[in-house]
């Protein structure tokens, strides 16, 4: 009775702040929510005032539209090259830099550090006609190289990996070093398993980060064969006119990878992101 009266107790102190959490998953979710569900209506469910929140029936025929779009394969291709190179081109850099930080010392390494952190404080605007410049000088316009080469490096992520190599107890680096174990050992024998949540957490925003890019991908390319998914969906957009539910069933299938790819890594998502926060406290 005492043990159940206990639970109780606690479950009412955390009650707020569970009601704060469930308040805000439903007011992020419900535009997804709203996103599929207008998948599946037609027209002149559309047009009704006012909107129904649920379809009259189960319609999958918008979707077979969709994937029978010429030019939606090649946006997918497009789009995935691009993540998944570019993920693993930061993932490698981001390693590489935030173990130079948290290893070596060498003059200037605040001086830089501090440089890099400002520099990251940067609008994206103003780096990108910079990015611009650099790739019409380099002759890359109009090629998947240019929607990788700019987003291979974000200080941000080195700072988490920073943290996280930081938090790692200095007597497994002074125990490898009596095994006589490189440094280059050291990171990949010890310190990489250890920092996996991190890495795989800034794994998952870079992709989706890049997955999501519209700006950029509109501004340095100019045709079909180079585009990705989020030009797909503008370009089908005036395609399609005002039927609104082929737009976001076409918008339904370009974010279902990255749903599938959280679901699946959700765990490693989280523990990433509480690592990267108790390295903060």
């Amino acid at each position: 009775m005492k043990r159940n009266w206990i639970r109780l107790k606690n479950a009412l102190r955390h009650s707020p702040k569970y009601l704060c959490l469930g308040a805000a998953s439903v007011m992020m979710l419900f535009p997804f929510f709203w996103m599929l569900m207008t998948a599946m209506k037609t027209r002149q469910e559309l047009s009704q005032y006012p909107p129904s929140m649920f379809p009259q029936s189960l319609n999958l025929s918008n979707f077979a539209t969709v994937l029978k779009h010429s030019s939606l394969s090649v946006y997918f291709v497009n789009s995935t090259v691009v993540a998944v190179v570019q993920t693993i081109l930061l993932v490698i850099i981001t390693t590489l830099a935030a173990y130079g930080f948290y290893r070596y010392r060498f003059f200037g390494k605040k001086a830089l550090f501090c440089t890099f952190m400002l520099l990251n404080a940067l609008p994206f605007e103003v780096v990108m006609l910079f990015n611009y410049k650099m790739m019409i000088q380099m002759g890359l316009n109009n090629t998947l190289t240019a929607l990788i080469i700019p987003f291979c490096f974000k200080f941000f992520y080195v700072y988490i990996l920073y943290n996280a190599f930081c938090a790692i107890p200095k007597s497994l680096y002074i125990a490898a070093c009596v095994d006589r174990a490189s440094d280059l050992k050291f990171l990949f024998r010890i310190a990489l398993p250890i920092v996996r949540p991190n890495i795989i957490y800034i794994s998952i925003m870079s992709m989706v980060s890049s997955w999501n890019s519209f700006i950029w991908p509109l501004l340095i390319t100019n045709s079909v064969e180079t585009r990705t998914l989020p030009f797909g969906i503008y370009t089908y957009m005036s395609e399609t006119g005002s039927d609104q539910s082929l737009v976001m069933a076409f918008s339904v299938l370009s974010q279902l990878p990255l749903v599938l790819i959280l679901i699946v890594m959700r765990k490693y998502f989280v523990n990433g992101y509480k690592s990267y926060y108790s390295a903060q406290t």
